[in-house]
C-alpha cells in the first residue's frame, strides 16, 4: 500500500517543482525590490537634507507662499 501510494504521489513532483522554482523566483525579485527601495531611500535622504522649505522662497522671493496668492 505505501509503495502504491509513493507512486501516485510521484506524479505530483512536477507541482512541487514549479512551485520551487516561483518561490525562488519571487525571492530574487523581492531582493532585488528591497535593493532598489533602499537605493530610492538614500536619494530622498538627500534631497530633503540639500532642499529645504526655505529654498523655494529663495528662488521665487515674489512669492510668500504657494496656495495661489501672491503676498
Amino acid at each position: 500500500m505505501l509503495h502504491r501510494c509513493n507512486e501516485q504521489l510521484q506524479q505530483f513532483s512536477h507541482v512541487n517543482k514549479k512551485a520551487l522554482d516561483q518561490y525562488i523566483n519571487f525571492t530574487e525579485q523581492r531582493e532585488e525590490l528591497q535593493k532598489r527601495q533602499a537605493e530610492l531611500d538614500a536619494g530622498d535622504e538627500v534631497l530633503y537634507r540639500d532642499f529645504n522649505y526655505e529654498c523655494p522662497l529663495q528662488l521665487f522671493p515674489e512669492k510668500k507662499n504657494f496656495d495661489g496668492y501672491t503676498a
